[in-house]
């Protein structure tokens, strides 16, 4: 991994990940279909990479979301992932979900079974809404 790469994943790693939704608002009043795109850093030891993650939510009610998730990693390990999410909505914008995955080790082509788990806030400006996600 390049000093370059290093330095950007430490610095994408320090901001707080931020997820940003396209969403179409729907006559009952919540946005039903959500992408949202999140980036950052990765460590294991001493070895350092760049994340990028994009999820799909479908939320079918104002309380409750299905969708899916995918991510990568790369850089001094190679990892990709991808799977379900269920979650939920709490009062003003709080969000959680969980769902399980699949991991490849794309080095050594090996897969493994994960378990995701996130949450989040989501500020609703139009058909957008912006918000901080742990994942």
């Amino acid at each position: 991994m390049t000093s370059y790469t290093k330095r950007l994943a430490l610095v994408l790693g320090i901001l707080p990940v931020w997820i940003a939704d396209t969403s179409i608002a729907s006559e009952d009043g919540h946005h039903p279909h959500h992408i949202a795109i999140s980036g950052g850093a990765a460590w294991h030891n001493d070895e350092s990479s760049a994340f990028l993650g994009v999820d799909y939510a479908y939320r079918f009610t104002n309380d409750y979301l299905v969708g899916a998730f995918a991510e990568e990693v790369r850089g001094d390990f190679d990892i990709g992932a991808f799977g379900l999410i269920l979650g939920r909505y709490f009062g003003d914008g709080w969000k959680v979900g969980t769902g399980p995955g699949v991991e490849t080790k794309l080095k050594n082509n090996k897969n493994l079974f994960l378990w995701h788990e996130s949450g989040g806030y989501d500020w609703h400006h139009g058909n957008w809404s912006f918000g901080p996600v742990v994942s």
